[in-house]
Parts: C-alpha cells; structure tokens; sequence
C-alpha cells in the first residue's frame, strides 16, 4: 500500500529499501509489536524510542487482529501480499485498522487506483 509518502525523504528512502529486500530475496517478514525496521527512518523515533509509542502500539494490534495474526509470525513476502488483498477489501478496511489518520487520503486513493477506479 505504500504510496511514495511519507515524513521525510529518509522514511521513504528506507520504504523502498525495504520494498526491494523484500521482493529480491523473497524475503519473510516477521511480524513484531513495537519499533521495527518502518520505524528505523522514522522521524518520531529518538534513541530507539517512539514518541508516538502508545498510538503506534495501538495500530500494531489493531492490525494482528484485522489479519488474524499474531505476534512474532512469520509469513513469507508473498503470504502477506495474499493475506492483504484477501482482507484489505476498502477503504472501511483500513478505517477499522487504522481509524482517521493523516495519510487516509492516500490510503483511499491506492485503494480506488487497485480497484481500477481512477
């Protein structure tokens, strides 16, 4: 779902970076609560520590839920893909995940460009 954008030239630079692992080496992504590599470029983190800690910890479980995951998972790149265009059906979807955020314009629009309605 990641569209380009982000907080600062850093996080997007470290978003794709993590994109192309993930699709060179078929990577598995291990599903953890808390700071993660995402996090690494973040401008909200300091030392190693989330400003935004007990929002993002919120999201981290609301999305074990919504997927039926649980943490420390491990799903193969192509699991997960399949696992988020088998649950990730609309833009609801994401509200129930995430609630109002700043980026569900974006989110929203992914959404409509997959379904071909842009």
């Amino acid at each position: 779902m990641f569209t380009g954008s982000g907080y600062d030239e850093r996080f997007v630079d470290n978003m794709y970076d993590i994109l192309d692992r993930m699709e060179e080496r078929g990577n598995v992504i291990n599903i953890v609560t808390g700071c993660d590599d995402v996090c690494s470029a973040c401008p909200h983190m300091i030392d190693g520590v989330c400003e935004w800690k007990g929002s993002v910890a919120g999201k981290d479980a609301s999305v074990l839920r919504f997927l039926g995951l649980e943490e420390w998972s491990v799903l193969s790149t192509r699991e997960m893909n399949l696992l988020l265009d088998e649950r990730l059906a609309g833009l609801e979807d994401i509200r129930s995940v995430c609630g109002e955020c700043d980026w569900s314009g974006l989110c929203s629009a992914k959404l409509a460009e997959k379904e071909g309605r842009m």
